[in-house]
Protein backbone atom coordinates (compact mmCIF):
# COMPACT_ATOMS: atom_id res chain seq x y z
CA UNK A 1 0.00 0.00 0.00
CA UNK A 2 1.41 3.38 -0.61
CA UNK A 3 0.31 7.11 -0.93
CA UNK A 4 -0.65 9.43 -3.34
CA UNK A 5 -2.87 12.50 -3.93
CA UNK A 6 -5.14 13.22 -6.70
CA UNK A 7 -6.90 16.57 -7.77
CA UNK A 8 -10.57 16.27 -6.51
CA UNK A 9 -13.62 18.35 -8.05
CA UNK A 10 -13.26 22.07 -6.42
CA UNK A 11 -9.62 21.91 -6.12
CA UNK A 12 -9.63 19.87 -3.22
CA UNK A 13 -6.80 17.09 -2.71
CA UNK A 14 -7.97 13.92 -2.34
CA UNK A 15 -5.28 10.94 -0.49
CA UNK A 16 -5.09 8.15 -3.03
CA UNK A 17 -4.14 4.71 -1.10
CA UNK A 18 -3.00 2.44 -3.31
CA UNK A 19 -4.19 -1.15 -2.36
CA UNK A 20 -3.36 -4.49 -4.19
CA UNK A 21 -6.14 -6.86 -5.35
CA UNK A 22 -6.55 -8.48 -2.57
CA UNK A 23 -6.39 -5.83 -0.13
CA UNK A 24 -8.97 -4.01 -2.31
CA UNK A 25 -11.45 -7.29 -2.00
CA UNK A 26 -10.82 -6.72 1.47
CA UNK A 27 -11.67 -3.58 2.14
CA UNK A 28 -14.73 -3.64 -0.26
CA UNK A 29 -16.05 -6.55 2.22
CA UNK A 30 -15.53 -4.60 5.26
CA UNK A 31 -12.64 -7.77 6.26
CA UNK A 32 -10.04 -5.02 6.16
CA UNK A 33 -10.79 -2.20 8.31
CA UNK A 34 -7.37 -0.55 9.07
CA UNK A 35 -3.70 0.24 7.16
CA UNK A 36 -0.71 2.02 8.18
CA UNK A 37 0.32 5.20 6.22
CA UNK A 38 3.08 7.40 6.57
CA UNK A 39 2.86 10.34 9.49
CA UNK A 40 3.53 12.71 6.86
CA UNK A 41 0.17 12.45 5.15
CA UNK A 42 -2.11 13.76 8.51
CA UNK A 43 -4.86 12.25 8.12
CA UNK A 44 -7.67 13.07 10.46
CA UNK A 45 -10.94 11.25 11.09
CA UNK A 46 -13.60 12.01 9.13
CA UNK A 47 -11.30 12.73 6.14
CA UNK A 48 -12.35 10.90 2.86
CA UNK A 49 -10.07 8.58 0.83
CA UNK A 50 -9.73 6.64 -1.96
CA UNK A 51 -8.70 3.16 -1.99
CA UNK A 52 -6.69 2.00 -5.68
CA UNK A 53 -5.16 -0.95 -7.49
CA UNK A 54 -1.27 0.13 -9.15
CA UNK A 55 -3.16 0.55 -12.46
CA UNK A 56 -6.35 2.47 -11.60
CA UNK A 57 -8.68 0.27 -12.70
CA UNK A 58 -10.62 0.07 -9.78
CA UNK A 59 -12.09 2.70 -7.27
CA UNK A 60 -13.01 2.52 -3.49
CA UNK A 61 -14.12 5.96 -1.35
CA UNK A 62 -13.41 5.46 2.20
CA UNK A 63 -13.90 7.61 5.43
CA UNK A 64 -11.14 7.31 8.25
CA UNK A 65 -13.12 6.38 11.43
CA UNK A 66 -9.62 6.45 13.41
CA UNK A 67 -6.28 7.88 13.11
CA UNK A 68 -3.60 6.80 16.07
CA UNK A 69 -0.24 8.16 15.68
CA UNK A 70 2.57 5.73 16.43
CA UNK A 71 5.91 6.92 16.84
CA UNK A 72 7.57 3.86 15.36
CA UNK A 73 6.85 0.38 13.55
CA UNK A 74 8.07 -2.06 16.59
CA UNK A 75 4.92 0.14 18.71
CA UNK A 76 2.03 -0.82 16.38
CA UNK A 77 0.71 -4.05 17.91
CA UNK A 78 0.52 -1.59 21.13
CA UNK A 79 -1.20 0.82 19.68
CA UNK A 80 -3.69 -1.08 17.69
CA UNK A 81 -4.82 -2.94 20.65
CA UNK A 82 -5.11 0.15 22.81
CA UNK A 83 -7.25 1.43 19.94
CA UNK A 84 -9.38 -2.13 19.32
CA UNK A 85 -8.06 -3.45 16.08
CA UNK A 86 -6.41 -6.63 15.89
CA UNK A 87 -3.85 -7.79 12.97
CA UNK A 88 -6.72 -9.29 11.46
CA UNK A 89 -7.93 -5.94 10.29
CA UNK A 90 -4.66 -4.85 9.04
CA UNK A 91 -3.88 -8.15 6.90
CA UNK A 92 -4.27 -11.60 6.08
CA UNK A 93 -0.55 -12.76 8.09
CA UNK A 94 -0.78 -14.35 11.15
CA UNK A 95 1.55 -12.32 13.38
CA UNK A 96 2.34 -8.94 14.04
CA UNK A 97 5.95 -10.05 13.62
CA UNK A 98 5.49 -10.91 9.71
CA UNK A 99 3.41 -7.99 8.90
CA UNK A 100 5.91 -5.60 10.87
CA UNK A 101 8.65 -7.52 8.49
CA UNK A 102 6.43 -6.62 5.51
CA UNK A 103 5.88 -3.27 6.23
CA UNK A 104 9.88 -2.45 7.00
CA UNK A 105 10.48 -3.37 3.47
CA UNK A 106 7.97 -0.38 2.55
CA UNK A 107 10.72 1.99 3.93
CA UNK A 108 8.06 4.22 5.67
CA UNK A 109 10.37 7.51 6.12
CA UNK A 110 9.58 8.12 10.07
CA UNK A 111 6.28 7.96 12.18
CA UNK A 112 3.27 6.03 11.21
CA UNK A 113 -0.59 6.43 11.54
CA UNK A 114 -2.67 3.46 12.12
CA UNK A 115 -5.87 4.40 9.68
CA UNK A 116 -9.50 2.58 10.80
CA UNK A 117 -11.10 3.35 7.68
CA UNK A 118 -14.43 2.17 6.45
CA UNK A 119 -16.24 1.71 2.90
CA UNK A 120 -18.52 4.71 1.90
CA UNK A 121 -19.73 3.18 -1.10
CA UNK A 122 -19.49 0.61 -3.85
CA UNK A 123 -16.12 -0.70 -5.93
CA UNK A 124 -16.00 1.44 -9.08
CA UNK A 125 -14.63 -0.64 -11.38
CA UNK A 126 -13.37 -4.43 -12.25
CA UNK A 127 -11.17 -6.27 -10.04
CA UNK A 128 -8.36 -7.92 -12.16
CA UNK A 129 -8.29 -11.92 -12.25
CA UNK A 130 -6.67 -13.72 -9.13
CA UNK A 131 -3.39 -14.64 -10.23
CA UNK A 132 -2.17 -17.83 -8.90
CA UNK A 133 -0.38 -21.19 -10.35
CA UNK A 134 -3.50 -22.10 -12.05
CA UNK A 135 -4.85 -19.59 -13.45
CA UNK A 136 -5.42 -21.65 -17.22
CA UNK A 137 -6.29 -24.40 -15.25
CA UNK A 138 -9.67 -26.91 -15.36
CA UNK A 139 -12.32 -25.68 -12.68
CA UNK A 140 -11.77 -29.15 -11.67
CA UNK A 141 -8.43 -30.41 -9.84
CA UNK A 142 -9.31 -34.06 -10.62
CA UNK A 143 -9.18 -33.34 -14.74
CA UNK A 144 -5.59 -31.78 -14.54
CA UNK A 145 -3.34 -33.05 -17.77
CA UNK A 146 0.01 -34.16 -17.44
CA UNK A 147 0.19 -33.72 -13.63
CA UNK A 148 3.61 -35.15 -13.60
CA UNK A 149 5.22 -33.63 -16.72
CA UNK A 150 8.62 -35.54 -16.40
CA UNK A 151 6.56 -39.17 -16.49
CA UNK A 152 5.21 -40.19 -19.78
CA UNK A 153 2.63 -42.97 -20.08
CA UNK A 154 2.82 -45.47 -22.58
CA UNK A 155 0.06 -47.95 -23.93
CA UNK A 156 1.18 -51.16 -23.82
Amino acid sequence: MSVDTADGSAGATTAVLIFGRGAMTRLADGRKTATVIGDDHEPSVDDELTAILPRGTARLPLQVKQCHRVPELSMLPQVAAAAGLELSAFTKCRTWSAYLTGLTQQEFPGPVCVLGVAATGDLEGELPPKAGPHRNASANPRHHRNRNPTRTHRRR
